[in-house]
């Protein structure tokens, strides 16, 4: 009924109610943000996204399915791989999809892991430049521990 305009579902009621489905869980950078790396250094964002106004979504893949054409309309020029795979972080299966973006003169990579976990969605998105960065957070997933 909010989507449709019904009682209470004015474009800002849906705006605020979406804003807060979404909860920052952590960020893991690999140097220490004022480190004076150029652009960004190699990240972790984890976030745990509320399902309340997504109710097709039903598994990791479905939810980065979902945020693909956001992704693609980003106005940095952006490249989301159509290929998904899964990978076990702390004792759960995460779909995911890989995605590249070109922001001169450097090219950013980004894998973004999602599982659902009751009605929210549980998404770590890795940020890195070069597969030596890409190695030190895998070991960083790999440590992680989920106790649902």
């Amino acid at each position: 009924n909010l989507i449709n305009g019904g009682k209470n579902g004015s474009p800002e009621v849906v705006r605020k109610l979406v804003a807060n489905q979404t909860t920052g869980l952590f960020t893991f950078h690999q140097q220490p943000p004022d480190s004076g790396e150029p652009f960004l250094p190699a990240t972790i964002t984890g976030i745990a996204e509320g399902l309340l106004l997504a109710p097709g979504i039903n598994t990791g893949k479905d939810y980065l399915l979902h945020m693909k054409p956001q992704l693609e309309r980003s106005p940095i020029p952006t490249v989301v791989e159509s290929d998904f795979s899964k990978r076990t972080i702390g004792g759960h299966v995460f779909d995911r999809m890989d995605v590249v973006m070109v922001t001169l003169p450097d090219i950013l990579k980004q894998r973004h892991y999602a599982t659902i976990h009751g009605r929210e969605a549980v998404v770590f998105i890795v940020s890195y430049k070069t597969d030596e960065e890409l190695a030190v957070l895998d070991k960083v997933l790999d440590s992680i521990k989920l106790d649902w």
